[in-house]
């Protein structure tokens, strides 16, 4: 069952970080919400990880590179961008939010 229209979340809040299958997270919207950056990271910023053709997974910094993200089936995880699993050596993009 779907929740009426009135419940649902306004779509600008996840303007951001909303997926899109054609352009990916971050791209034409997101410059009304944050900006790319070229590093380093500080805490509270936005990282993007590519995943094959497309930059598909973020994460939020709390100190480069000390990262919190979620990950199906373990949930919200603090991982290391530069040297855990799946994150290694993936291309990124930076970002910052702005104020």
């Amino acid at each position: 069952m779907r929740a009426p229209a009135s419940r649902l979340p306004s779509a600008t809040l996840f303007r951001a970080v909303a997926p899109s299958p054609v352009r990916g997270a971050l791209s034409e919207g997101s410059g009304k919400f944050c900006i790319a950056i070229a590093g380093p990271p500080q805490a509270g910023d936005f990282v993007v990880f590519r995943f094959g053709r497309t930059y598909s997974h973020g994460a939020i910094v709390l100190n480069w590179p000390q990262i919190i993200h979620s990950y199906i089936p373990h949930g919200v995880v603090l991982s290391d961008a530069l040297r855990d699993g799946e994150l290694a050596g993936r291309e990124i993009k930076l970002f910052e939010f702005k104020r």
